[in-house]
């Protein structure tokens, strides 16, 4: 509850959460897997937590970090509201 706390506030929350486990584990990368993707734009009501959502995971690939996105092919134009996320979608696909 304090990591979702965090992000609200931080929008590198998750990735310096990533990082102490990184340390504590010893592990050169993490892969973080978000399965099942488009529940973020079916089940989450605010745009806000929508939004600080995206900007965590992003910020996580940022570092040694590896995000795996699982997301039906009828989301994509929802996706495509969000410049940061389009643009990874585009380039590291």
């Amino acid at each position: 509850m304090r990591l979702i706390k965090a992000m609200q506030s931080e929008p590198r929350a998750l990735s310096l959460y990533l990082q102490k486990q990184q340390q504590i584990k010893g592990a050169a990368y993490q892969l973080l897997v978000v399965d099942q993707f488009e529940e973020l734009f079916t089940l989450c009501d605010r745009e806000e937590d929508r939004r600080v959502f995206i900007d965590n995971l992003l910020q996580a690939i940022n570092g040694r970090f590896i995000l795996i996105i699982t997301l039906r092919a009828d989301f994509y134009a929802q996706c495509a509201n969000y410049d940061n996320l389009r643009e990874a979608l585009e380039h590291k696909q």
